[in-house]
């Protein structure tokens, strides 16, 4: 097999993509550390980085001055720090494809890495401030996570039950289904068949969500 470098295009990866990119690293590097036992940037640094980074794109999007600030501070010192773990990866694997993949990074031709699923969000707090009809969620940022899906309901007694990517919730004999999708082509199933279902879309990326499509009317087989 020919030799392979350790691509930096991660350094070009749009801000969003770079902590999911770099967890996926960190976990790499975690598990093989026997592979590579002296990171110019040990996993415990890396790992605040990458927070770091998550956390300024989190204040970034609630706007300010000293937000941008910060957040281009984050992705500097993000892109630093990760391209000196690259250049050690590289020495190390000596232009071997499986070392480099093992590191989480991607080499020069053909390998891609792949990012993890998210875990169960942790801290999850709802809160309702004084101001009318606002309720005020958060949770711990997870860096391996494009954006996050939100469930409110007023009735104690409905019921929500998550397959995979959809969501079905159950008020009153009715049941709405929600299907999260990082793909315009996605399939909703176990539908119940012969009912009518009205369905619409939305897309939403780190700068918000898109309106919601006028619907379509099917009935499944």
């Amino acid at each position: 097999m020919a030799k392979q470098n350790v691509s930096l295009a991660f350094s070009k990866l749009s801000t969003a993509k770079k902590a999911p990119f770099g967890a996926n690293v960190i976990q790499c590097l975690t598990t093989n550390a026997t592979l590579f036992p002296a990171l110019p940037v040990p996993v415990a640094a890396i790992t605040t980085v990458n927070k770091a980074l998550a956390t300024a794109l989190q204040n970034m999007e609630e706007g300010g001055k000293q937000a941008r600030a910060d957040l281009d501070a984050a992705i500097s010192t993000w892109n630093d720090a990760f391209k000196l773990n690259a250049a050690y990866v590289n020495n190390i694997a000596n232009g071997n494809v499986q070392t480099i993949t093992k590191s989480g990074y991607n080499a020069t031709k053909g390998v891609k890495q792949t990012v993890p699923v998210p875990g169960s969000c942790k801290n999850f707090h709802a809160l309702a401030p004084k101001a009318s009809g606002i309720i005020n969620i958060s949770c711990d940022a997870d860096t391996t996570s494009h954006g996050y899906i939100s469930v409110a309901s007023q009735e104690e007694g409905v019921t929500v039950t998550q397959t995979g990517n959809q969501l079905a919730i159950t008020a009153g004999g009715v049941t709405t289904y929600v299907l999260v999708s990082t793909r315009s082509k996605a399939q909703f199933e176990n539908m119940p068949a012969g009912k009518q279902q009205y369905l619409s879309i939305f897309a939403f990326n780190a700068s918000g969500a898109g309106p919601l499509t006028n619907g379509q009317q099917v009935i499944p087989q």
